[in-house]
């Protein structure tokens, strides 16, 4: 992430120039991270989150980059595709795991019924790219606010740190959707939930709208089911 600096599914440069000096930046970023990794015995490493339109447009730079990193690290690689995309990324084949950051659409006016039938339809897409692929599927993130609207196109919504719409309700459903419908699929690898704070004076709070589940009703919910499923 670069501050101020947009969604990194909408970075394009404007001349060859620019992407060759923008690649070689961006492979010393990512070899020195799998240098690191390899020497911490890291399991998984990402080469990359949410380049919608890069990865299209500059395809060989991207299976010349995973060919380097397979060169000095030996654990599990992906690359984060967002949900919108991971079926038109081109080098799955030469990673190991799916990650999609799975921000999917589910209802605009939710209940319990409308919910399942559409988590059903996702699992089922999943489970057949899965098999095409033959490879597993990992949720980078996933993750719901506790605001009205959450489990619709929740990038459209105001970032408002403070509730005006409070729903935690809706936050904990989307939570219980994903426990529900992927977890146990066989075709699942299991996920990272979007997001938890360290820092102390949001971890002690309610009072926002974040993604965030700490100090609401979804945390119960959450770690009710780790617990579970231990």
């Amino acid at each position: 992430w670069i501050y101020g600096e947009g969604w990194p599914g909408d970075f394009k440069l404007q001349s060859e120039a620019e992407w060759l000096k923008w690649e070689k930046q961006y492979s010393e970023i990512i070899l020195s991270l799998a240098k690191l990794s390899e020497s911490k015995n890291i399991e998984i490493l990402s080469i990359g989150v949410e380049w919608k339109n890069c990865i299209l447009s500059r395809p060989k730079f991207w299976k010349g980059l995973i060919k380097e990193v397979k060169a000095i690290y030996n654990g599990t690689l992906t690359y984060c595709a967002n949900w919108d995309n991971y079926e038109r990324i081109p080098f799955w084949a030469d990673l190991d795991l799916i990650a999609i950051d799975a921000y999917f659409p589910l209802c605009y006016d939710c209940s319990t019924e409308v919910l399942k039938t559409k988590t059903d339809s996702i699992s089922r897409r999943l489970s057949r790219f899965s098999a095409h692929q033959n490879k597993k599927v990992f949720f980078s993130e996933f993750g719901y606010r506790n605001i009205d609207r959450a489990l619709w196109r929740q990038w459209e919504l105001p970032e408002l740190w403070k509730i005006n719409k409070e729903n935690n309700e809706i936050q904990s459903m989307g939570y219980q959707a994903i426990f529900s419908g992927f977890w146990d699929q066989g075709w699942f690898e299991g996920g990272f939930l979007w997001k938890w704070f360290s820092d102390q004076d949001l971890n002690k709070s309610s009072n926002n709208s974040d993604y965030t589940p700490q100090n609401k009703p979804a945390e119960t919910l959450i770690r009710n089911f780790y617990k579970g499923n231990q």
